[in-house]
């Protein structure tokens, strides 16, 4: 009878044990990224020029120079074609009280002559509209021309690539010097927080990666 019931007592242990584990790797193969991998790529780059240009304290795709200074007050960017955009940025060069000398419009602070390089570039008539999702456009084509794709690759390191958005945007940092890299144009930003930036950046990046070796 003792025998029966000792035989009974292990036979059950072994089935919770069995149980439990088998639940435990059901559990483990949906289990999901960790909370700290975030997906943002190019978008988390943009954001960082956002709140370094001061645009996104202000009016952000909707932003001129010095928060409507040479432009008469807010204007509606989105809603005008890129030649508009054009005609809008000679004006603001020829404000008596620019000292500036600049015609940065936009979320990404953009000039009239990196507008018309871009239009030349990326083959555009110039009747699209400056809206949100041209503005992230035209953004994207800046970074590429500085080395993006290099630095996602790994042909150019995390310092080289801040150097060359710095050279693009007068408010990011130039790690060779800790300062921008334009003269009376201090950056906004510490190093530490536009590295967080990029390594925040990289993290899509290598997830994309997994994402695409193994789609499930």
């Amino acid at each position: 009878m003792l025998a029966r019931i000792a035989m009974a007592l292990v036979l059950g242990v072994s089935a919770v044990a069995f149980t439990a584990t088998s639940v435990a790797i059901a559990d483990f193969s949906v289990e999901p990224h960790p909370a700290t991998t975030v997906c943002r790529g190019y978008k988390e780059i943009l954001d960082l020029i956002g709140t370094t240009e001061g645009t996104d304290r202000g009016r952000g795709y909707n932003e001129t120079l010095s928060y409507g200074a040479f432009t008469n007050g807010p204007v509606n960017l989105v809603a005008l074609s890129l030649i508009e955009i054009d005609s809008l940025q000679t004006e603001m060069l020829k404000h008596p009280k620019n000292s500036l000398n600049s015609s940065a419009v936009g979320r990404y602070q953009i000039v009239r002559k990196t507008l018309r390089a871009l239009r030349k570039q990326l083959g555009l008539t110039g009747h699209e509209l400056f809206d949100a999702s041209m503005q992230d456009k035209l953004a994207k084509a800046l970074l590429d021309g500085r080395g993006y794709q290099k630095w996602v690759d790994g042909l150019i390191s995390d310092r080289q690539f801040q150097a060359n958005l710095s050279f693009e945007w007068a408010s990011l940092t130039n790690p060779a010097t800790g300062r921008g890299s334009y003269k009376g144009q201090n950056a906004q930003i510490k190093l530490s927080v536009q590295q967080a930036a990029l390594d925040r950046a990289r993290c899509d990046l290598a997830d994309q990666r997994i994402s695409t070796a193994f789609p499930f």
